[in-house]
């Protein structure tokens, strides 16, 4: 499987479980781990990724680029 290919999917995977519930790091890793294969630190990275591009978002340097984008289309 593609690297970019995976790490979206893992992305999707991590958002779909925390969309129905809040869940600790192992949990998510377990849930996930039953549809496909992960590393054992690698949900961790996609965590802390997850977090810093919603801290981003939240700043305000990440919402006047949110709004320039949403305003564009």
């Amino acid at each position: 499987m593609n690297a970019q290919f995976k790490k979206g999917a893992l992305e999707l995977c991590v958002l779909s479980q925390l969309a129905l519930r809040d869940q600790y790091g192992y949990e998510l890793t377990e849930n996930i781990s039953k549809e496909m294969k992960l590393a054992a630190g690698t949900l961790y990275l996609i965590l802390k990724r997850l977090r810093d591009m919603w801290r981003h978002i939240l700043s305000r340097q990440g919402k006047d680029q949110l709004e320039s984008i949403i305003t564009s289309r």
